[in-house]
């Protein structure tokens, strides 16, 4: 008797154990989801973000072309609002400052500074900077206002410049393409890519390397003794053998033409 009241003592004892041990269990069990759910959705977050990095470099890939084309030689130490204030500065010296606003029917011209680069760079190939001021690229954009009653809205037309010094102490500003964002895109926009076959440099005329026959000087540059000479720049040699010149292209001034109307 004894003997049977202690063994179902015993199993009465085993099954409350394991009844008791069910819901800890259970609990352990729901813990380990939830943190295996935590874990999961933290990876999935991650990859979440590393395709939507991954879509952004696209979209700026494919509709804003690729990252611009800076010389490595500037040096990180200048920030990119630094070079813009730099470039807008020099447009005083060329006399294309602007700062015009209005709420009225006109045109308004406002200056906006894009890249610089400084002397120390500008002086070496490809810029080949006679007067050894620096190079600018600046933006200058009219905005036309019409009247109130009118049912167009403002419209605007750009025009980029490249500002600059030659060797007599003038500054220029030579026009160019506006998908040009930076001064080393500007100066081979200008040669059509030759900037770094140039061996010496007149104003518009470049001396290159390379076969093919040479343009037509533009107005100002003569050919006097075997030299081509011009009023404020420096004599330069003609071709020799496997060289030519070719002329500097300049693009058309927008800023000033008509839009709509």
């Amino acid at each position: 008797m004894s003997a049977a009241l202690t063994s179902s003592a015993l199993a009465r004892a085993q099954g409350l154990a394991v009844r008791s041990l069910v819901p800890l269990a259970r609990r352990v069990e729901a813990e380990r989801g939830r943190r295996g759910n935590v874990e999961r959705r933290a990876r999935l977050e991650a990859a979440y973000q590393r395709a939507s990095a991954l879509d952004r470099v696209r979209f700026m890939r494919t509709f804003l072309g690729p990252r611009p084309e800076r010389d490595p030689r500037v040096g990180t130490y200048w920030s990119d609002q630094r070079r813009r204030d730099k470039a807008r500065a020099m447009t005083t010296h060329a006399g294309m400052l602007y700062d015009e606003h209005g709420s009225t029917r006109g045109d308004y011209l406002t200056t906006y500074g894009l890249d610089y680069v400084g002397p120390t760079v500008s002086v070496l190939s490809p810029y080949l900077d006679k007067g050894r001021a620096g190079l600018a690229l600046v933006e200058v954009r009219r905005t036309r206002r019409y009247a109130r009653s009118c049912k167009w809205g403002p419209s605007s037309v750009a025009t980029r410049y490249l500002i600059g010094r030659n060797e007599t102490g003038t500054w220029f500003a030579h026009a160019v393409s506006v998908k040009c964002v930076t001064v080393r895109e500007a100066v081979s926009w200008i040669w059509r890519g030759r900037e770094n076959a140039i061996i010496e440099r007149q104003g518009d005329v470049a001396l290159v390397s390379g076969g093919g026959r040479s343009e037509t000087l533009p107005a100002g540059h003569v050919v006097i003794d075997g030299v081509v000479t011009h009023a404020t720049h420096a004599a330069m040699r003609t071709p020799g053998p496997r060289e030519r010149l070719i002329v500097g292209r300049r693009a058309t001034v927008r800023a000033s033409e008509e839009t709509r109307d």
